[in-house]
């Protein structure tokens, strides 16, 4: 039998910063069997999800490009001796 699923409240600190970079996912709760868990919402849509992705990836591009540039600039130079 399928229950009813409704909204549920984030319990923790990782559930609302979860909801918060990802607002196209919710928390709900099914009455019948108890199940929690992560659903798109039904007013997310798809230009909204693929905006999101998209960002996170040209933000996590950058940070691995920093982190490199970095590791690269501050790497030690090779002192050989002949």
């Amino acid at each position: 039998m399928v229950g009813k699923v409704n909204r549920s409240k984030t319990r923790n600190f990782r559930e609302k910063l979860r909801l918060r970079l990802i607002p196209v996912y919710g928390v709900y709760r099914c009455h019948n069997c108890n199940w929690r868990g992560w659903l798109v919402r039904s007013t997310a849509s798809p230009f909204v999800t693929r905006l999101l992705v998209g960002g996170y990836v040209v933000i996590a591009l950058g940070v691995i490009a920093a982190l490199m540039f970095y590791i690269i600039r501050h790497w030690p130079a090779a002192h050989y001796k002949y």
